[in-house]
């Protein structure tokens, strides 16, 4: 996964530049490459900063980087460091301020994501898009929350020309200090469904929370809004409010969008969904070797980011044919069962959540065509006291994309099993591997296998039992 595409020899920051930002104490002489506030991933040449948690504390950890070849220290503590340290009142705290000293030197166009689903995705198709366009960095992984995003800006070469930056949020004022620091140029709301909702009193209130990364925007920003969502006018009403000297452009299937789906088709000669569309009244046909319809809309709003910040968007279009599905997040595998047969494993067990699962069991229908369909969905997490509804809720969803069979693990999910005509249901089990005999039992020749769940459910071994089977 790129996730920077800067190819400078550079430094990334000197000990003074560190020192200067944090206001911290220096003792030695050195240049650092990159920024870790994980021991276990730092390597030659990079800082670490400790940072004193409330459950664990970095400093335990110093000897372990200085032996992974740590160039520097960034420290609230000095437990026998002879030199080559930084140290600081908190270095949570500092981690912050070498944030804001990176996205203060940079000329970097920002371009900020969240929203209840699609963000990683989006983020990753960014990232490839404006990676096509000049020097690039951007969020790794999921590193979207209150350590990973200054962790993110902290890595921000001096040099590059756009900073991808994803937020992530579970609780209301999470996003808005994330936004603040970030600064963009652009904010991106992929869209707005039941995710994290125990922390909420209404998916209005979610709506509100994604809200607060309008906030963070540049003066004369521009906000790109899901003109499908059912919380679009709510949420062009908060930025109309809010932030009346920005400007907004929207994605979508609708005539009123500026960058409208026209078509999206899978072609099984390309293995990618081909997608026509008309940006700002341009058409234009590009491919996609991720499946789904959300996955389409998704690239729609990459693409009104490029032309947001007056980029190429033929040529960002054309990368995007370069992007992969990330591990559990939609990746296409042909397995064989012990008696011969083959089927196509659609790994989602990443995550879910009822927006998330709605749009893979459409993708698994469209992939599917006449061949039969199979749903193991795990628990959806932290959908708090309306879980069980929102299960069953699904069932709808697997009725009109005439899923064959549907299985289930965890607690909740069997909510949907229960909401399902009785030719159409599996079994339910306590945990996801349980299920593995049951399945190899039930998966015929040309079977298309869609597994589902929130990381919690723990669906990833399943796969890898179903891959090795």
């Amino acid at each position: 996964m790129v996730t920077n595409t800067n190819t400078s020899s550079a430094p990334l920051w000197t000990a003074q530049e560190i020192a200067t930002a944090t206001n911290g104490k220096l003792s030695g002489d050195f240049a650092i490459r990159d920024v870790h506030i994980d021991s276990r991933a730092v390597g030659p040449g990079d800082l670490f900063v400790a940072i004193k948690g409330e459950y664990n504390d970095a400093h335990n950890f110093l000897e372990q980087a200085k032996d992974a070849g740590a160039a520097g220290f960034l420290v609230q503590e000095n437990r026998d460091l002879a030199n080559n340290y930084i140290l600081v009142e908190n270095s949570f705290d500092a981690l912050w301020d070498l944030a804001k000293a990176a996205r203060a030197r940079s000329d970097a166009k920002s371009i900020a994501i969240t929203g209840s689903v699609g963000k990683t995705g989006t983020k990753e198709l960014l990232i490839k898009a404006f990676g096509a366009l000049g020097n690039t960095s951007g969020t790794q992984g999921n590193l979207n929350n209150h350590f990973g995003l200054p962790l993110t800006l902290a890595r921000l070469p001096q040099e590059a020309d756009y900073a991808i930056l994803e937020m992530g949020m579970s609780a209301p004022e999470e996003i808005r200090p994330l936004s603040k620091l970030g600064q963009p140029h652009v904010a991106i709301i992929t869209a707005i469904a039941a995710a994290h909702s125990e922390f909420f009193d209404s998916i209005e209130g979610i709506a509100l929370a994604k809200s607060e990364i309008f906030d963070g925007l540049l003066p004369n920003g521009t906000a790109i809004l899901n003109q499908d969502d059912r919380h679009f006018d709510f949420l062009r009403m908060q930025l109309k409010t809010n932030r009346p000297d920005c400007s907004m452009l929207t994605f979508g299937s609708s005539e009123k969008s500026d960058a409208r789906l026209l078509s999206s088709l899978f072609d099984p000669t390309k293995n990618a969904q081909v997608i026509n569309a008309c940006i700002c009244g341009e058409d234009i046909e590009y491919s996609l070797a991720i499946h789904g319809k959300h996955w389409a809309l998704n690239s729609l709003a990459t693409l009104l980011a490029v032309k947001a910040v007056k980029g190429d968007v033929t040529k960002a279009a054309e990368a995007l044919k370069q992007v992969r599905p990330l591990p559990g997040r939609g990746e296409l595998s042909i397995c064989q069962l012990p008696n011969g047969s083959n089927f196509t494993l659609i790994d989602e067990s990443y995550n879910a959540s009822p927006a998330a699962v709605e749009a893979a069991i459409k993708t698994l229908a469209q992939l599917a065509g006449k061949n039969r369909k199979i749903l193991v969905l795990g628990d959806m997490r932290e959908l708090g006291p309306e879980s069980d509804a929102m299960h069953a809720g699904l069932a709808e969803t697997v009725k009109e994309n005439e899923i064959d069979l549907v299985f289930t693990s965890g607690r909740d999910s069997k909510a949907l099993l229960e909401a399902l005509p009785r030719s159409s249901t599996g079994c339910h089990r306590g945990t996801a591997i349980e299920l593995i005999a049951f399945l190899q039992e039930a998966i015929q020749d040309g079977d298309f296998v869609l597994v589902k769940g929130s990381l919690g459910s723990k669906m990833a071994p399943l796969v890898s039992a179903l891959k090795e089977a």
